[in-house]
């Protein structure tokens, strides 16, 4: 993976906003920039992806993930139902 400390700064990022919006991050979260480094390096960036549950309501789930691509549009967007 190329410029870690980035990507972890943005992975703190998601998984915080998530937490403030009363969902449950996917188990296997790092929690410092070392336990990252160990969980992620070397990973594709697809590894980096988040499934949460919201607290109240188990049914209703947020998927976040995190594209190799540079740029983004509506083709690198899955779609789900």
């Amino acid at each position: 993976m190329e410029d870690v400390p980035k990507l972890y700064t943005v992975y703190k990022t998601v998984v915080a906003m998530l937490l403030a919006r009363n969902y449950i991050p996917s188990s296997e979260t790092a929690t410092n920039f070392e336990e990252f480094k160990t969980i992620f390096a070397g990973q594709p960036r697809e590894k980096l992806s988040i499934l949460g549950p919201k607290k109240d309501n188990p049914t209703d789930s947020i998927f976040v993930f995190f594209c190799d691509e540079m740029r983004v549009g509506c083709k690198q967007v899955p779609l789900c139902s």
